[in-house]
């Protein structure tokens, strides 16, 4: 299985952040009758890469997160600004992604990703490290 049978709400999503900035995407996850669904045991992933075609990547960063409240289903992905200093300007592509760690092999779903580079980090200066 490859997919969920739920949907996957963003209550905010930048696509736009600033280098040294720390930036969240809250989600929550609800079943086909709209209620929250018990996510607890799924990884979360953000992944940013500089190509579509995964075979010619140069540079790709996956931020990994816990889920805050498994059992309202709500997950919140977050880039420390320690991370986003590392992430060259630019624009990117992203996947944010559901895995299933537990199961073998995992189960991964893609529930949100761009066509295009339509993630834009922005020169920033870092004010502490």
């Amino acid at each position: 299985m490859t997919s969920c049978n739920c949907t996957a709400d963003f209550t905010v999503f930048p696509t736009e952040i600033v280098q040294g900035d720390t930036v969240n995407w809250q989600i929550t996850f609800k079943d086909s009758a709209d209620q929250p669904m018990d996510i607890s045991g799924w990884d979360l992933y953000l992944i940013l890469r500089d190509t579509k075609d995964v075979a010619s990547v140069s540079f790709q960063r996956v931020i990994q997160t816990s889920i805050v409240d498994g059992v309202s289903g709500v997950g919140i992905i977050s880039l420390a600004s320690v991370d986003s200093s590392n992430i060259p300007v630019g624009r990117y592509y992203y996947e944010f992604k559901r895995v299933l760690p537990a199961l073998s092999p995992p189960d991964v779903w893609t529930f949100k990703s761009s066509d295009k580079p339509d993630f834009l980090v922005r020169d920033g200066v870092v004010l502490f490290s």
